[in-house]
């Protein structure tokens, strides 16, 4: 999990649990809660990383990520996020390849 985040997804975890206390405490369902999480889609990026990546932020309990770059969106990045959003739609595939 450290390809995820530079502390292998403690962090996030750690909000994650506080989210849910604060939910407890107030009676709101903390599955009603839509978790976001912001990250970078780097430059050059394969498809298969940044879908792993997004895959483990799932796993951590995250249910969207807003995507940035590091400079304007180019047609290289937007395939790039594209074919990403497909091995997600269909993660049997990076099985089957991997």
């Amino acid at each position: 999990m450290s390809r995820v985040t530079p502390d292998g997804g403690h962090t996030i975890r750690h909000k994650l649990d506080v989210l849910a206390g604060h939910c407890a405490e107030v009676g709101r369902p903390y599955e009603q809660i839509d978790k976001t999480v912001a990250t970078r889609l780097e430059p050059h990026e394969s498809p298969q990383a940044f879908a792993e990546r997004c895959g483990a932020l799932a796993e951590l309990g995250i249910d969207h990520a807003v995507v940035v770059t590091a400079g304007p969106w180019t047609e290289e990045t937007v395939a790039t996020l594209t074919a990403a959003a497909r091995e997600l739609e269909h993660p049997e595939s990076r099985q089957e390849a991997g």
